[in-house]
């Protein structure tokens, strides 16, 4: 089988998953056939620092960041994660959950602690191999405690396998680049004690009254920092009649995302988990905790075009990126 993307995948596993291992072994017969794709997630604590942010956290990283590295693979293609959990002692396990994956034959893969496996516990590592299905945009996320509000978290995109599969749609072809937009909360509190308070019964906002009605918009108050791919307010460019698709993520803890672009409608061509759907021009595209929309961004002429973020009235704002349109010349 051809191998794609290697990474070292050595560690050792721990007496206590070997039948968790014995288990994928068995299943990989199961595997559709196509590329070996791996890679390897190391999870860990850290004291977070973010350019425009005001504050340092203490946070949950892959391979040093949040989110971490986004993960790519074609339909079909076996995907070997080996997962290191390099968190203190102290801590609880960690666990990864590829969140739209359809897991055929793996269902020990998916991820979800007291479901389909133990937390993988600190100075510990666990191999998990899935097939790569369906295509679209994806996401991963830890499945322990409030680690993914934590940082634990990235994008898995998986490509269509266009050979084997139907014929992709007109507007694929008028691409001429994809960005990935992952929206993310980042509170100075931890996702720890926002949940901690919330049972105790604090009240941290998030409801309103508005005409004489209360909304609850979120369990917190609507963040003052919100990150996209990990940055504050980044740049996307593009030249004049050049078409973006942006995969838009809402990986927030706690809200309901409505996204806007000022000056341009986005074009909606797909929704998870990877549908296709008639392109439709729209000023606002709704999306749940986890959910995923790809949409499509272009303009004839040259301009800077703010993409925001609300909550799910319209009450709070935030520009989330921009989207800059050059003349063609440069």
């Amino acid at each position: 089988m051809e191998s794609r993307n290697s990474r070292d995948s050595s560690m050792a596993s721990k007496p206590s998953m070997r039948f968790g291992m014995l288990a994928l072994a068995m299943l990989a017969p199961m595997l559709c056939s196509g590329a070996l794709v791996e890679y390897t997630l190391v999870v860990e604590e850290a004291i977070v620092s973010k350019p425009g942010v005001p504050f340092s956290r203490w946070g949950v990283v892959i391979n040093g960041t949040t989110p971490g590295p986004t993960l790519q693979a074609d339909e079909g293609d076996e995907v070997a994660i080996t997962i290191i959990n390099e968190m203190s002692a102290s801590a609880a396990g960690t666990s990864l959950h590829w969140h739209g994956m359809f897991q055929p034959g793996t269902p020990f893969s998916d991820g979800v602690p007291g479901v389909t496996q133990c937390h993988i516990a600190p100075g510990t590592s666990l191999l998990v191999r899935f097939t790569a299905t369906p295509a679209g945009t994806h996401w991963y996320h830890s499945h322990s405690g409030t680690q993914y509000v934590d940082g634990a978290l990235g994008a898995l995109i998986v490509h269509p396998k266009v050979s084997d599969g139907p014929a992709q749609p007109a507007w694929v072809a008028s691409v001429a680049r994809e960005e990935v937009l992952l929206a993310q909360e980042w509170n100075e509190k931890t996702g720890a004690y926002e949940y901690d308070s919330l049972r105790a019964g604090v009240y941290l906002g998030g409801t309103v009254e508005l005409n004489g009605a209360m909304h609850m918009l979120g369990d917190v108050a609507w963040p003052e920092t919100w990150l996209a791919n990990g940055e504050v307010n980044p740049t996307f460019y593009a030249s004049v009649g050049e078409t973006t698709r942006f995969r838009f993520i809402n990986a927030a803890g706690n809200y309901q995302l409505n996204l806007r672009t000022s000056g341009l409608s986005m074009r909606l061509v797909a929704v998870d988990p990877g549908t296709f759907v008639e392109p439709t021009d729209l000023d606002v595209i709704s999306a749940q905790i986890g959910e995923r929309y790809d949409f499509l961004l272009s303009s004839q002429s040259p301009g800077i075009y703010p993409i925001y973020i609300s909550d799910a009235i319209g009450l709070n704002h935030t520009v989330l990126a921009t989207f800059v349109v050059m003349a063609a010349n440069g």
